[in-house]
Order: C-alpha cells, then sequence, then structure tokens
C-alpha cells in the first residue's frame, strides 16, 4: 500500500523518497503487532463484526488513490 502511494506521488508532481517507504512498511509492522498483542489480550474482539463485501478493503484502497491523484490534478477538469 506504501508503494502504491509513493508510485502515485510521481504522478501528483511530488517527491518521492525511499526513508517514507521504510518508515510506512515499519509503522504498519509495529501497529500489526500491537494489534496482535491487544487481540491476544482481548479475545472476544471481533466476534460480533460484521463483514460487508470481500472486496470492501480494495474498494476503499482505489477510492482513495483515486482521491490522491483528482486532488492534486484538479485543474485537468476545472481548466
Amino acid at each position: 500500500m506504501s508503494l502504491a502511494i509513493e508510485i502515485c506521488q510521481l504522478f501528483c508532481y511530488r517527491a518521492t523518497d525511499v526513508d517514507d517507504l521504510i518508515m510506512n512498511t515499519l509503522g504498519t509492522l509495529v501497529g500489526y503487532l500491537i494489534w496482535l498483542l491487544y487481540k491476544r489480550v482481548f479475545q472476544k474482539i471481533g466476534t460480533k463484526a460484521i463483514q460487508i463485501c470481500d472486496m470492501e478493503a480494495v474498494i476503499y484502497i482505489a477510492l482513495g488513490m483515486l482521491g490522491i491523484v483528482l486532488c492534486y490534478n484538479w485543474r485537468l477538469f476545472y481548466g
């Protein structure tokens, strides 16, 4: 996901950096480890969650990337 954001920044006339990719990946790993610890402490978390759609995460990611591109290239549409 972080790599996709960095690639989108190339099309939005923004600077990309390898440090951003490394730090975002490490932050994701730390967040995942914290979530695993939290899940072990509170075992019944998420037992009543409702899954709306199997493609829900993909839809959010695609719309997020589209939003990034449209926000930084709005002049293409409005002149």
